[in-house]
């Protein structure tokens, strides 16, 4: 009786709003989970198709040079290939296959190494943290370039509109790192779209998604970094996996009170709705870089290079 007057009262939520308690009739997520399942890939246009070519042979490029050239990865296939996980997606760059989660790691840290991928507006790393989920449960389960494209274009635009809806346009306001903030929800997207969950599922995949959110800023710069879209697209793959088999958690994660939302300081969480109503891929696009570094770099490296032979 004692135990039971101590613990009790605390697993009782004390009023509403608390965790567990908004009602699963809320509409937004599960309104915004039900465009992106009913997104299918007559809706995209011969220009989406050739932007994600573009995109995808990029990100591939940039993480065989990613495995070639930083350590980090390597260190990370080899503690990999010590857990001989099921063979059924591979690691690039690396000669060998491991579990679909494995595989989405290794080749999303990879690809985010050199910092090399594609930036987007407002500012992300968005194929390291897309790609590597799609590519890896595609190749465990037989899905085709068509299927990868879809997951890859809804991915992209979820983490697009997540972006724009946290009004964060300033790099010195990003209190945590966007590959690790929005990152898992774009790669569960992609993951859930590869797998073929319906939007219940979806909604209680993105559930699980924002409790991998995070990401601090201090470990941008070291070989922490590329380990943010590793562990967005592991998460992908988990969390959809988990859903696919009935895996619960709250279904309304981006109106509740204490959900997705408050890793922002501001989130215009409405313009989520947006999705589907134009391609930000195309509008306003991404930009392909020229240098491994920061985008922000390529300007001052760009008036170096050509003031270097007049000087």
């Amino acid at each position: 009786d004692t135990l039971q007057h101590i613990f009790v009262p605390a697993l009782v939520p004390a009023h509403p709003g608390q965790a567990g308690t908004m009602s699963s009739e809320s509409t937004l997520t599960k309104t915004f989970c039900e465009n992106i399942v009913n997104m299918g890939p007559e809706q995209l246009s011969p220009e989406v198709v050739a932007s994600v070519r573009e995109l995808v042979l990029d990100a591939l490029a940039v993480a065989v040079a990613g495995s070639a050239k930083m350590r980090a990865p390597g260190i990370l296939a080899e503690d990999c290939r010590k857990r001989a996980c099921s063979p059924s997606a591979s690691i690039l760059g690396f000669g060998f296959q491991s579990s679909a989660e494995q595989a989405a790691y290794v080749n999303a840290a990879s690809m985010r190494a050199l910092d090399y991928e594609p930036m987007w507006s407002p500012f992300n790393h968005a194929m390291s943290t897309t790609l590597p989920a799609a590519l890896a449960l595609a190749e465990d389960t037989g899905a085709d370039g068509m299927a990868v494209c879809l997951a890859v274009v809804k991915g992209l635009e979820v983490q697009g509109w997540i972006r724009q809806a946290s009004r964060l346009f300033d790099l010195e306001k990003q209190l945590f790192h966007p590959p690790a903030q929005v990152g898992p929800m774009s790669s569960t997207v992609s993951a859930s779209s590869i797998l073929g969950l319906d939007a219940t599922q979806l909604r209680h995949a993105l559930g699980l998604a924002a409790s991998r959110c995070g990401g601090v800023m201090a470990n941008v710069g070291t070989m922490a970094t590329c380990l943010h879209s590793a562990y967005a697209a592991r998460a992908g793959v988990e969390c959809s996996q988990l859903a696919k088999m009935d895996f619960e958690a709250d279904p309304n994660i981006f109106e509740h009170p204490k959900g997705y939302q408050l890793l922002f300081e501001e989130f215009a969480v409405e313009d989520l709705l947006k999705f589907g109503s134009q391609f930000r891929i195309i509008d306003p696009g991404y930009a392909i870089k020229l240098f491994p570094s920061c985008y922000a770099t390529h300007w001052p490296i760009c008036c170096g290079l050509d003031l270097h032979g007049k000087v």
